[in-house]
């Protein structure tokens, strides 16, 4: 009788903080939806009030359909770029337990940390780049883009080296010890997000100059690639596996741009034990 009274009580404990965290869950999202509010309405306050003296012309859809078939490139790279991205947390919430699902995600949300600092640098290069480009000034523009992929990988390293030596305490400090079987799959995370800083800008160097089908064309079959291999990975390996699987499709990708720009441009983007940070102040000054 007794024990038959404590299994309903820890049922409805558990179902009570089930609830709770439901309800977390539900605010939280609700917080990060509103915090885009500011901004964005910042940005079109702004965006209108820079843009006020142009008179709207043609039609909104005819004219988005004329940009999706002159820029349809650069909207493959975006979503290519995404699904890349995002991919393995679909797969493994098709293949793998809820538990396992959970584990991937946290340790890909940390992963991907460490492409804000290149992605930041790559706003500001690009302008630059495009234009030396145009100036014919290869030399210069090679010094300038392996400048911006060293400063961008000296800043992900704060979070590359825990990343690397200790997956496991950095885990449980974030996330909790709930958490600590994720540690393997930040790592080879890692491991392949760095392929991204070690390339440098490649991908910049390649979008300004026209080549952004060959971007393109390198995400969508990363991409698939990725899909084919996660999901045999997944179904064989389990949670080590998709995360291995990522890892070296993402390491082939950024060599397969690195290597593009060294062979159509020119140009060397990996990091540089000599930068130039005169150059990079004159420059964007």
């Amino acid at each position: 009788m007794l024990r038959s009274a404590r299994v309903v009580a820890e049922a409805a404990n558990a179902e009570e903080t089930f609830e709770l965290i439901a309800a977390g869950i539900g605010v939280a999202l609700l917080v990060v939806g509103l915090s885009f509010v500011v901004p964005v309405l910042s940005a079109a306050r702004r965006v209108t009030r820079r843009w006020r003296h142009v008179r709207p012309r043609g039609h909104v859809f005819a004219d988005f359909g004329l940009v999706l078939r002159r820029d349809w490139r650069f909207a493959t790279n975006q979503v290519a770029a995404y699904l890349n991205a995002t991919v393995e947390i679909w797969i493994a919430g098709l293949v793998l337990s809820s538990l396992d699902t959970s584990l991937y995600s946290a340790a890909q949300r940390l992963a991907l940390l460490l492409a804000v600092p290149l992605t930041s640098i790559q706003v500001v290069f690009a302008p630059v780049t495009a234009r030396m480009l145009a100036s014919g000034d290869i030399r210069t523009l090679e010094r300038l883009l392996r400048t911006g992929g060293t400063i961008a990988a000296l800043v992900t390293a704060v979070a590359w080296v825990p990343m690397l030596l200790a997956p496991g305490p950095l885990l449980d400090f974030i996330y909790g010890p709930a958490f600590d079987g994720a540690a393997t799959v930040l790592f080879l995370l890692t491991v392949g997000s760095i392929a991204n800083v070690l390339s440098g800008l490649c991908g910049t160097a390649l979008t300004m100059s026209h080549h952004e089908g060959s971007v393109a064309a390198v995400q969508v079959v990363a991409c698939v690639t990725r899909i084919a291999a996660g999901f045999a990975a997944a179904a064989v390996w389990g949670l080590n596996g998709l995360g291995a699987t990522a890892a070296i499709v993402t390491v082939i990708m950024y060599f397969a741009m690195w290597r593009l720009a060294r062979v159509r441009l020119g140009l060397r983007t990996e990091l540089t034990l000599r930068p130039r940070l005169g150059l990079v102040r004159r420059t964007l000054g």
